[in-house]
C-alpha cells in the first residue's frame, strides 16, 4: 500500500469515526439511550428522506451528513457492506465475534466487506468534496 493510498485510507477512517460520534450524539439526543440503533435507521432510509440536521435538536456536521449520505448510498447499491461499516464504526466496544454473528459471516468476509465499503465510502466522499481539506 503506497503512501498516498495510507493517507486517503486513514481519512476516510477519521470520517467514519466522526459519523459513528455525530450519529450516536444525534440518535440519544446526547443522554445514552437511543430510540433505534444506527444499523436500523439507516437501512430504512433513503437517500430523499430528510437528514438529522433538519431536526432543530440534531447537532449539525456538514462533513458527518456528507459521511452519512455515502453510507445510505451504499446500503442501497450493497446493504451487506453498509452493514459491515455501520457494526464497525458504531460498535466499536462490542467483540468482533458478536459482529461476525450479527452478520452469519467468517472474519475474513467480514475484513473483505470492510475494506470494500471504506473504499466504496472514501470514492464517494471524494468526488463530493469540492475543495476541502484533503489528504495529500
Amino acid at each position: 500500500m503506497g503512501a498516498e493510498n495510507l493517507s486517503i485510507d486513514l481519512y476516510v477512517d477519521e470520517r467514519l469515526r466522526r459519523w459513528a460520534t455525530w450519529s450516536e450524539k444525534n440518535l440519544t439526543g446526547g443522554l445514552g439511550f437511543p430510540s433505534r440503533s444506527t444499523l436500523v435507521r439507516i437501512m430504512e432510509r433513503t437517500p430523499r428522506q430528510e437528514t438529522f440536521s433538519k431536526n432543530s435538536l440534531c447537532y449539525e456536521d456538514p462533513e458527518a451528513e456528507e459521511t452519512e449520505e455515502a453510507i445510505i448510498s451504499l446500503s442501497l447499491y450493497r446493504p451487506v457492506l453498509a452493514k459491515t461499516i455501520i457494526l464497525r464504526y458504531t460498535t466499536p466496544n462490542s467483540k468482533i465475534k458478536e459482529k461476525l454473528r450479527l452478520q452469519n459471516i467468517s472474519y475474513a468476509a467480514f475484513r473483505q466487506y470492510l475494506n470494500s465499503a471504506k473504499a466504496w465510502i472514501g470514492g464517494a466522499l471524494m468526488c463530493g468534496t469540492k475543495n476541502r481539506n484533503l489528504p495529500s
